[in-house]
């Protein structure tokens, strides 16, 4: 056994017996070489650069369009915020350093130099000044690859360090101050792989095509074709090698025929054969093959034959899409593991793909298919297109005069019971109207002498007739149920993102050893994104509900029907400052109540998954699939009626008070079997504006006020009417 076998062996034996975090085919990799010496490329890079970059003008070409395209693509900053979302910023210490690196380059030259070096040695490396350690770099230079040499360590500290060699002595540089950027190499650990030598073949058949045609054009240009004759003694040979010489000789004279003198005048061609055609073809296809290892389309430098894109715009967008974004992955992500922690937690950079001006060509082409997005918000689409959210933009827009969704959709038909139920009351006369009242006097005189007495005291209103009175809920429940739709489209959605937010949280967890479910969920965070979410829809049903609420003070239906057909005195009903906030309150207060359900849910989960000491991959997925599974079809649809009925009994009341001759609302129970029997006993009861109803010993100023219990608010489809004389 060699001295080198033994030292592996023994490598593998220590290593196995200890716990450590390194590649494991460490041993073996150091083996072969000697800890502390420098590890010196075997690349010539002096050599490749001057054939390659000097010589070459396809690589000088690929290499300069790579790195200026790369160099002046735009950074920002992004800092994590709560909730999984991420704030953005474009000024920043780490943004200055970028954009002037040191004091005598700028942030474009300095990376053109970053991705040039990337392509011609395989290697990048850039080191950085600063007078303590752990702190942010005052300076950051890019050194040149050839003088740069790796120092191989231990087994637990591969690198340990690198030198830097000019000629004189070699300046050391800690492996913590150094950034190493290398491209693939499948046979050098140590080293990346120059892309000029992967073409180093190539090179060499351009660089010499081009030598030939030089030699060809100085010395040896070829006329295309000589003129022969017989009988041409040797003065005359001398003669017209002179002429040859100054008149048919050189780059300003090709093309030009010789012509001889004599008996016998014979042509002999000398222009281009099919072999020199074959030729320039192969100068061709070793352009292609230099481009295809750049990754650059060789249309872009200059070749017209080629067929692969349709258009230079689309040849320009590949290589940024083939070639320069990925670069510019590869050295964000080198940058924020080896720099953005230096300036703290938390912090990730990132570059301006939307700056890119190639990238914006098609931008109106990407516009247009969002714009015909149907199924997204018009939030979302502003998302994608990088403009901030409105505040009423949570809706889905449909073609239908683009309006919101839960306006495009079509009102259930009424009970085949009661087919002219939603007819306006326009049918009858005041004769006819009075005496249906004088019957309804001969039914008092039938009733007690209480009831009587109650009758007295509270003129005959309007809305008191049955058959008007299920007319009047039957347009209220048409509303109700058309809202419901779209809320539970959207309930749906926003729990499956609340659902991911919350496993990115407790996926962020080391273990859930002393978790908390206060750590994952916190409950008036999550209310305050409801409210951005479902506001503008509470605002819209609200509004709506507010102008049913005035136009039935006036003894009229309203039904979203007439919105649709356009009818502008429908919208008489303003929501005021005032309002605004106490609606605000009420969606605040909404999401609170569902969110105190999901984090009893969290509760429950983290509880038992403490109990059975889960991993934290297994409990964040369990968790994301309870939660999401949650929201099934059902609960969704209860939960949009709830509010659905809720959000318009409120706005129908404040519809009454903005009409002087209405002091008193009644309530109005639902037309329904499962109706609750305390709703029932409620009906009819008629109170003051401001003054509550009392159902089932609960205080509410409305049907589904979130003062009442989930028992008489959960569900319920009882609706008010205004109580105003015939």
């Amino acid at each position: 056994m060699t001295l080198k076998q033994f030292a592996t062996e023994f490598a593998h034996a220590v290593i196995s017996r200890l716990p450590h975090k390194s590649n494991p085919a460490n041993p073996s990799i150091l083996a072969v070489v000697t800890p502390g010496m420098p590890r010196w490329s075997s690349v010539d890079y002096a050599s490749l650069s001057q054939e390659g970059y000097i010589n070459c003008t396809t690589v000088f070409a690929c290499v300069s369009l790579i790195a200026k395209s790369a160099s002046r693509i735009e950074w920002y900053m992004t800092q994590k915020k709560g909730g999984g979302l991420w704030e953005e910023f474009d000024e920043h210490p780490c943004i200055d350093l970028l954009r002037k690196p040191n004091e005598s380059e700028s942030g474009i030259r300095f990376s053109e130099k970053v991705f040039s070096y990337l392509m011609l040695n395989g290697n990048a490396y850039i080191t950085k000044v600063a007078g303590i350690q752990s702190a942010p770099p005052r300076w950051m230079y890019v050194q040149r690859p050839d003088r740069m040499t790796v120092i191989p360590g231990n087994i637990n500290e591969p690198v340990k360090g690198y030198e830097y060699k000019t000629g004189m002595r070699p300046v050391p540089f800690k492996t913590e101050d150094v950034l190493h950027i290398m491209e693939f190499h499948p046979l050098d650990d140590w080293y990346g792989l120059s892309r000029i030598q992967v073409a180093a073949r190539d090179v060499d058949i351009s660089n010499q095509s081009d030598e030939w045609n030089k030699n060809n054009l100085s010395n040896n240009m070829n006329p295309p074709g000589i003129i022969t004759a017989k009988n041409v003694s040797a003065d005359d040979v001398d003669r017209y090698r002179t002429m040859f010489k100054e008149n048919y000789q050189g780059a300003a004279n090709a093309g030009t025929p010789l012509v001889f003198s004599g008996e016998d005048v014979q042509w002999t061609t000398t222009a281009m054969n099919p072999k020199d055609v074959e030729w320039l073809n192969g100068q061709k296809l070793t352009m292609r093959k230099i481009c295809a290892v750049f990754g650059v389309p060789s249309m872009l430098l200059g070749d017209t034959e080629a067929t692969t894109y349709a258009n230079y715009q689309e040849a320009r967008k590949a290589l940024y899409m083939e070639t320069v974004l990925p670069l510019m992955d590869i050295y964000r992500e080198e940058l924020n593991a080896w720099l953005v922690p230096l300036y703290g937690e938390g912090l990730r950079l990132e570059y301006d793909k939307d700056g890119i001006e190639a990238l914006q060509e098609n931008r109106g082409e990407q516009y247009q298919y969002i714009a015909a997005a149907k199924w997204m918000t018009v939030n979302e689409k502003r998302q994608e297109t990088g403009f901030d959210e409105v505040p009423e933009g949570d809706v889905i827009m449909v073609p239908m005069s683009e309006i919101p969704l839960d306006q495009a959709i079509e009102e259930p038909e009424p009970p085949a019971a009661i087919p002219d139920a939603l007819k306006p009351f326009t049918e009858g006369t005041p004769d006819e109207e009075e005496e249906e009242g004088e019957e309804e006097d001969e039914v008092v005189e039938e009733d007690d002498e209480e009831s009587a007495k109650a009758r007295k005291s509270h003129p005959k209103s309007f809305w008191s007739d049955p058959e008007r009175k299920e007319r009047l809920w039957l347009t209220f429940e048409a509303r109700v149920r058309t809202r419901e739709k779209s809320f539970a489209i959207m309930a749906r959605d926003y729990q499956r993102a609340q659902a991911e937010r919350i496993r990115q949280r407790v996926q962020s967890k080391p273990s859930l050893d002393g978790v908390l479910a206060s750590d994952l969920f916190n409950v008036k965070d999550e209310a305050k994104i409801y409210v951005k979410k479902f506001y503008a829809w509470y605002k819209d049903a609200f509004v709506r509900a507010g102008n049913a609420g005035m136009r039935a003070a006036k003894g009229e239906l309203f039904d979203d029907a007439e919105l649709k057909a356009g009818i502008p005195t429908s919208w008489v009903f303003r929501l005021t400052v005032a309002l605004e906030e106490t609606l605000r309150a009420l969606v605040f207060n909404s999401g609170t109540k569902v969110n105190e359900t999901t984090v009893d849910i969290i509760y429950e989960q983290l509880k038992r998954a403490q109990a059975e000491n889960l991993p934290v991959a297994k409990f964040a997925q369990d968790l994301h699939d309870k939660i999401a599974a949650d929201l099934s079809r059902a609960r969704s649809m209860l939960w949009a009626r709830t509010e659905s009925a809720k959000v318009d009994n409120f706005g129908q009341l404040e519809g009454y008070k903005e009409t002087e001759f209405v002091d008193e609302k009644g309530w109005l129970c639902s037309f329904v079997p499962e109706s609750r029997d305390d709703h029932i006993a409620a009906s009819g009861r008629e109170v003051k504006l401001d003054e509550t109803f009392d159902v089932g010993g609960e205080d509410m100023m409305y049907p589904g006020d979130p003062a009442g219990s989930p028992g008489n608010v959960c569900n319920c489809l009882c609706s008010t009417y205004p109580v105003v004389g015939e």
